[in-house]
């Protein structure tokens, strides 16, 4: 991660969980999903991929009011909300289509406007669309500096999209790259997650990475899906054989405090294939948006939204490293497991993955 660079830029999501709630229709049960992960768990914000749904826009303003509510320490600015551009936006009109979305949302600004790909019209030519990058981008910049945006980025772009913006418009740099990962390539020259994770970081862009999380658990392939289920029970099993010591303070008793040892036999953290695919993907210095197997499928069940919100809140799982940076923390994958999941997940960017 590229949150302590010298020059003192950190990451607009600093040192929380990195998970955000996809939203991409309005219901009921996404309401209340999200209302849950936002009350019970850790849930850093929320992903909008369809900014021109008013129900949806609507669902997420009450969850909020109705959270705030609830929980007096709660604050909005604690939540980001990430936004991607509509494919039926002009780009003359991203000002007055963001303002509109403002005012469903009932907020100031949003924290971070996302170009995507399907915004853009397509183009024959490498100069050609060059010159539709940088038109859009412009407009882009122009909300920015009207205050409606804290922050902007692309989504679902090439790094040579990317590129064009750095050498022509060095002065309003995108601060965030979204893309969707897969194991399969797409056609043509793969991408892989790891060479873009170098790139943005490398460039100080935070990636938010959209994971198929339920693809990993039943993988077509039987080779791949054997060797990544042992290393899911691996990781399952040295996280339950840990023990720590914790400080348990009575008035009644003389001593100020006394020492237990405790166990996390019955730890429901790290014991899932989800939540290790999750926890690796943030300690490569991503933010998650985790949807179940594609993105037209985002609605969660009540398994998932424990597994990925709740469970994962666990102590020694919900990592805040800037208050105890010398604590080992009991559920972090170590750097041998990092190194073994780079080997067997051969995880790929879809940079033309379907909205």
């Amino acid at each position: 991660m590229w949150s302590v660079a010298v020059n003192g830029n950190v990451s607009l999501f600093g040192d929380t969980q990195r998970i955000l709630f996809p939203v991409r229709e309005q219901s009921e049960t996404t309401k209340r999903f999200l209302a849950h992960a936002l009350e019970e768990g850790t849930c850093a914000g929320v992903s909008l991929v369809a900014p021109d749904d008013v129900g949806a826009l609507h669902m997420v303003r009450n969850a909020l009011h109705q959270v705030c509510a609830k929980i007096q320490h709660f604050h909005p600015q604690r939540f980001r909300v990430v936004l991607h551009t509509s494919p039926q936006w002009a780009d003359a009109e991203f000002h007055a289509c963001v303002r509109t979305v403002l005012s469903h949302l009932q907020l100031d600004r949003l924290d971070l406007l996302l170009l995507s790909q399907g915004t853009m019209p397509s183009a024959p030519t490498t100069t050609e669309r060059k010159a539709i990058v940088l038109r859009f981008w412009e407009q882009m910049v122009a909300v920015k500096r009207l205050g409606l945006v804290a922050q902007i980025g692309f989504a679902d772009v090439s790094i040579q999209d990317m590129e064009f913006v750095f050498t022509a418009n060095p002065d309003v740099l995108p601060s965030a790259i979204d893309v969707f990962i897969g194991l399969s390539p797409p056609p043509g020259a793969p991408l892989r997650l790891s060479t873009l994770l170098s790139f943005a970081h490398g460039n100080q862009l935070d990636v938010i990475v959209r994971c198929p999380y339920r693809a990993f658990e039943d993988m077509p392939d039987k080779s791949l899906h054997e060797r990544w289920t042992q290393v899911v029970q691996g990781i399952s099993q040295r996280v339950r054989g840990k023990t720590f010591d914790v400080a348990v303070v009575h008035e009644a008793e003389t001593e100020p405090y006394r020492m237990e040892t405790r166990d996390m036999k019955r730890s429901r953290a790290l014991q899932t294939s989800t939540q290790i695919l999750v926890r690796y993907l943030v300690q490569k210095g991503a933010i998650v948006v985790p949807v179940p197997v594609s993105e037209d499928a985002t609605q969660f069940d009540e398994r998932d939204v424990e597994t990925l919100f709740i469970d994962l809140t666990h102590p020694f799982t919900a990592l805040a490293p800037a208050h105890s940076p010398h604590v080992h923390f009991s559920s972090i994958l170590t750097k041998d497991e990092l190194a073994t999941i780079d080997e067997v997940l051969p995880l790929v960017v879809h940079l033309n993955s379907s909205r």
